[in-house]
Parts: C-alpha cells; sequence; structure tokens
C-alpha cells in the first residue's frame, strides 16, 4: 500500500503540472503584431521646363591663314639686306620691302635698255624723214611702189622701237623684283634666307600669311547640320546674317574667347571622313581686344549659333536614361517615360515630347528602377550643392 502511495502521488502532481500548463497556454493573451512599413528611396529630381531656346553646335578645328604665301626668288644675284621685319612671328605691312637682292646688273640693264630705246626712235624718224623724201620725189609717179616710198623701212623702224620699249620693261620689271614685298598686311611665319646668300629664280626665301582674316575648318555631323539649320551649298551673303561662332582656347591656365561668324557650309561630303565641312571665320585677330590673338595654328573650340526653337520641352541631361527614357515621380511611385529628342548637349536635352512642363524628372543615378516602384523626389537646393551633394554622387537614400 505505501509502495502504490509512492508511486501514485508523484505521477498525480505530473499530471497535474502538465494540465496547469495546457490550461495557462490555451489562456494566454496573443502578443500585438506591428509591420514597419517599407521606407520609399529618395531620389533628387528636378521640374521640367518649357523654353525658347537657340540650339548651338559645339565642335572643334584648328586655324589657319586665309591667305598664305612663299617668298620666292624672280631673278638671280645676292641678298645684301633683309628688313628688321623679316623674323618669324613679325608684322609685315602692304609693300614693305623684306629682301633686297643685289641690283647693280639690273640697273645696267635698265641703263642699256633705255639707250637702245632712243636709238630705235632716232632711227624711227629718220625713217619717217626718208619717207617723206621719197614721197614728195615720187609724187608724179603713177602708182610708186612701197619699197620705193620707203614703207617698209618705216615699218621696220617702228617695230624696233616697239621691241625696244618692251626690252625697257623687262629690265625695269627684273630691277624691281630685286625688292621682295606683300601686298598685304601679315606675320612672316618663316625665314630661309640668309645676308649674301645667293639665290636664282625660284628659290624659296620664306614664308608669310596674312592676318586680315583667319579662318577654321569645321567638320559637322548630319545631326549637327541639322541643330545648325543651315543646307549644304550655304553662303553668308553678309556678315549680319550670318551665325554667330564663338572660338575658345585654354592657355596658360586661362579662357580666351574670340567672336567670328559662320561664313559657308560645304557643297560635297568629304570622301575619307564621310563628314561635311564649314568655313568659320574671324576678322582681323591679331588686332582684336584680346590679350592673345587667335594665332594661326592654334586648335580651338568653336561653338556656332544654331536655329531657335519655341516652347521646348527642356530637362537636364542627367536626367536622360541610356535608351531615351526619363524616370518621373507620380504620386510618390517611379514611372518611366520614353522621350522624343529634339537636342542634347552635356548639360541639357531639348524634347519635343514623352513628359509634360512641371513634372519632375529624376536625375539621380538608379539602381535596377521598376516602374511603380515606392520613391520619393527631392530638389536639389544650395544647401545640398554646399554639402557637397549631386545628382551623381547621391543614386540612393
Amino acid at each position: 500500500m505505501k509502495k502504490l502511495k509512492a508511486i501514485a502521488i508523484p505521477l498525480l502532481i505530473l499530471v497535474g503540472s502538465i494540465g496547469i500548463y495546457q490550461v495557462l497556454h490555451a489562456t494566454k493573451p496573443e502578443p500585438e503584431t506591428k509591420e514597419d512599413a517599407a521606407r520609399p528611396l529618395s531620389l533628387f529630381v528636378e521640374s521640367v521646363r518649357q523654353v525658347d531656346k537657340t540650339l548651338d553646335v559645339q565642335v572643334t578645328g584648328e586655324v589657319r591663314a586665309r591667305n598664305e604665301i612663299d617668298l620666292v626668288a624672280q631673278v638671280s644675284g645676292r641678298i645684301v639686306r633683309l628688313s628688321d621685319a623679316f623674323t618669324e612671328g613679325s608684322a609685315v605691312a602692304p609693300g614693305e620691302v623684306l629682301i633686297e637682292i643685289d641690283d647693280r646688273d639690273y640697273r645696267v640693264a635698265v641703263a642699256s635698255a633705255e639707250a637702245r630705246v632712243a636709238e630705235a626712235e632716232v632711227r624711227l624718224e629718220q625713217a619717217l624723214a626718208d619717207a617723206d623724201v621719197a614721197r614728195k620725189l615720187l609724187i608724179d609717179r603713177v602708182n610708186p611702189t612701197a619699197l620705193a616710198l620707203k614703207k617698209p623701212q618705216v615699218a621696220q623702224a617702228r617695230a624696233a622701237l616697239k621691241a625696244a620699249k618692251v626690252e625697257l620693261q623687262r629690265a625695269e620689271l627684273d630691277l624691281e623684283r630685286t625688292k621682295l614685298t606683300v601686298p598685304f598686311n601679315g606675320r612672316v611665319k618663316s625665314r630661309l634666307a640668309g645676308l649674301g646668300q645667293f639665290v636664282t629664280p625660284g628659290t624659296s626665301l620664306g614664308r608669310v600669311f596674312a592676318t586680315e582674316q583667319v579662318e577654321v575648318r569645321l567638320a559637322l555631323t548630319d545631326a549637327q547640320l541639322r541643330t545648325l539649320g543651315k543646307n549644304m551649298g550655304y553662303v553668308a551673303q553678309s556678315e549680319a546674317e550670318a551665325p554667330r561662332v564663338i572660338f575658345s582656347n585654354a592657355m596658360a591656365g586661362t579662357t580666351h574667347h574670340w567672336h567670328g561668324y559662320l561664313k559657308s557650309v560645304d557643297a560635297a561630303v568629304d570622301s575619307n571622313t564621310r563628314s561635311i565641312y564649314a568655313l568659320a571665320v574671324l576678322d582681323n585677330p591679331y588686332q582684336q581686344d584680346a590679350e592673345i590673338p587667335m594665332a594661326v595654328g592654334m586648335y580651338v573650340e568653336a561653338s556656332i549659333a544654331g536655329r531657335e526653337v519655341s516652347r521646348a520641352t527642356l530637362i537636364p541631361r542627367s536626367a536622360l536614361r541610356p535608351g531615351n527614357v526619363v524616370f518621373t515621380i507620380e504620386e510618390g511611385v517611379l514611372r518611366r517615360h520614353l522621350v522624343d529628342i529634339l537636342f542634347q548637349d552635356d548639360e541639357f536635352a531639348l524634347l519635343n515630347g514623352g513628359v509634360q512642363p512641371g513634372q519632375d524628372v529624376v536625375v539621380s543615378p538608379i539602381r535596377n528602377p521598376i516602374d511603380g516602384m515606392a520613391v520619393e523626389g527631392r530638389h536639389l537646393d544650395a544647401s545640398d550643392i554646399a554639402n557637397g551633394h549631386s545628382p551623381a554622387q547621391d543614386p540612393i537614400n
């Protein structure tokens, strides 16, 4: 009996404990559940604007002289004088003598030619006098011959005088050619002659270019020509009607600008590059009010004023995605739009449709964008810029 009690009492206690646990477990209150809402992605946005804008075409090219010539000797002789202006980079004026060749032989030739002209004039006068005497002597003779009237002798004397005058002109021209000049305001590009050097006709003595105008050949693509709004073969009738061109070049830590104009567009496509070339010019590059002239040989960037567009949709260039896609934020969700691009450069894009003025376009990069995902937009203000934030650096919050 005692043994039965010793076994039964622990079992009753165990069963009671299990029963109490089950009752407590069944009657315990359910824990309150709370679901955290997903935080929307924070993106920088900018508003779409509608603007009237002049489209610019950005191209580059090398400055070259519109007129550049070789100084070439036309007579032989020894160089006896070189002008101080005949130095690389020096300015030269029209008619300024740059090189003088020994002219003594040519002066002698002129004097000799002048003597032959005088002699021929005397012979002509003598022939005319003889012809007058013959005409008087043969006045009663019927049909006297031309030879009897001294007409061939007079003709011969006239021809001899004409030939003598031509020889005098040639001698004077050779004398004039001993002094080498240029017919324009210019600069010396290279000097190949030395004092005392003997030269012959055809010897190159230097190179000079004109400074009244320089030009830049600019290669255009089809899209750039369309933006320019000019047809192939275009020629500006006057400077006033020509598109403005702003040339620029960074030199010595400073960007310099010069203002020229577009003169023409080629009427043919270059067979090697498949580009269409335009010609931009700048007048008096060495006399403009600039610290540094737009010098020949300089490589410059050219901004050409193209056609004007009105009521075009403008967005930042950073808002344009591959495939001509733009993302907007509408009622807290991301929306994808396919746009028609009218023009774009490094700063902005002009659209012909796809988004409306006043909409907020996303300018931050987006990783794995999904149409309809929850996002919130934040306009980039001055404080963001001061803190070093930018659309490209802050894609996600």
